[in-house]
């Protein structure tokens, strides 16, 4: 039975979504509400307001425009109805499309190509977050302090990751590359998997979320891959490309039939990153302090960025992926391509987002669209 989206996020059954939407609202409530106007400029409400039945990948900072939207009812405000069928849908968000359940879903650009692999019309419309050495962090026991020794160990380690074919396996792929890392590999379906199993001795070492990387932190592990610490030389070594990592897509004839308020949902995403950009690193780091230090003193625009994806940035997607080792997973493989892969018409229908200037390329967290 679907809810409504705020009492899903806050009825949900991590505990961990409870504490990030407190969070984001508590800050939403210290630095003010967006007010801007519905897509197509309309301020009055239409005769009947569209339904949207979305999930999201998990109760993280990578989605955190989409909490933002719920906290501050960006969704009403853009006369569209947003039923949050789950927040910490990453092993179900396929099923839930597939089945009628969800008509789309905000999740990472591996999930949502995992779908066209297996035959689906997945297409992606609008990207939230990018990839790139803030995605993940790696934590080991306290008994390990740096990436070097844990390479040390040669194979008398262990280390957790989630399965192959998401983004958090490839991370774990290229650090093994790059610091000859060769511990043994343990797979768990979820973030709280991931977490116990370093916590209960399970695993010598994770790769898991910022968020958790501090929380462990916290409790006395050592976070030896840090996003918010570590140098340019290292940044470059765990995250050689860069590619749209957290995404909003959904199965192409559900699109169609809910063109309106797709349109609406991501003008509604579009202001939730505004607000986002309006904030200061120390407001940032108030929002976010309940949950993870991680990213206290980072500036807002170092983790928002929205614009059209563009076919010449595909490559770097599909190069990005290829790290996760997800079966099919080719740059000759149609399924991918970007024309079957990406519809930008709905993102480029919503009039209030700015045109990019003639030959500017929109920085990350400056949002305008390309055409």
């Amino acid at each position: 039975m679907l809810v409504s989206a705020r009492r899903s996020v806050r009825r949900g059954r991590a505990a961990a979504a409870v504490a990030v939407v407190l969070a984001l609202s508590f800050g939403i409530a210290a630095c003010g509400s967006a007010r801007s106007s519905p897509v197509g400029g309309s301020t009055a409400a239409p005769a009947v307001i569209p339904v949207l039945n979305v999930t999201i990948g998990s109760p993280t900072l990578t989605f955190g425009a989409m909490y933002i939207a719920l906290e501050d009812r960006l969704f009403a405000k853009n006369h569209v109805d947003v039923n949050v069928v789950s927040n910490a849908a990453v092993a179900t968000q396929g099923a839930l499309l597939v089945g009628g359940q969800a008509d789309l879903s905000v999740t990472a650009s591996s999930s949502g190509l995992a779908l066209r692999l297996q035959g689906q019309p997945f297409k992606i419309v609008s990207t939230i977050t990018y990839y790139d050495q803030r995605s993940f962090a790696v934590v080991a026991d306290k008994g390990i302090t740096s990436i070097q020794e844990l390479a040390a160990k040669g194979s008398n380690c262990s280390i957790g990751a989630a399965a192959p074919g998401t983004a958090g396996y490839g991370y774990l792929v290229t650090i093994q590359k790059a610091f000859g890392v060769d511990c043994k590999v343990s797979i768990f379906s979820t973030t709280p998997a991931v977490e116990a199993g370093i916590t209960s001795g399970g695993v010598q070492a994770v790769v898991t979320a910022p968020l958790v990387g501090a929380v462990l932190a916290q409790r006395g592990y050592n976070e030896i891959l840090n996003p918010s610490t570590m140098t340019k030389s290292v940044a470059r070594k765990v995250a050689p490309y860069s590619y749209p990592f957290a995404v909003v897509g959904g199965l192409a004839p559900d699109l169609k039939a809910k063109k309106v308020a797709v349109e609406r949902f991501i003008e509604a995403l579009r202001q939730a990153l505004a607000l986002m950009q309006g904030l200061s690193a120390a407001q940032l780091g108030a929002i976010t302090a309940r949950d993870t230090a991680a990213f206290a003193g980072t500036p807002v625009a170092q983790l928002t960025s929205t614009y059209e994806l563009v076919s010449s940035d595909w490559n770097n997607e599909i190069n990005g992926l290829i790290t996760t080792r997800q079966v099919g997973v080719t740059l000759s493989n149609r399924a991918l391509s970007y024309a079957s892969s990406v519809d930008m018409s709905y993102f480029n229908a919503t009039q209030a987002v700015p045109k990019c200037a003639a030959g500017q390329r929109p920085a990350t967290g400056k949002v305008c669209r390309l055409s």
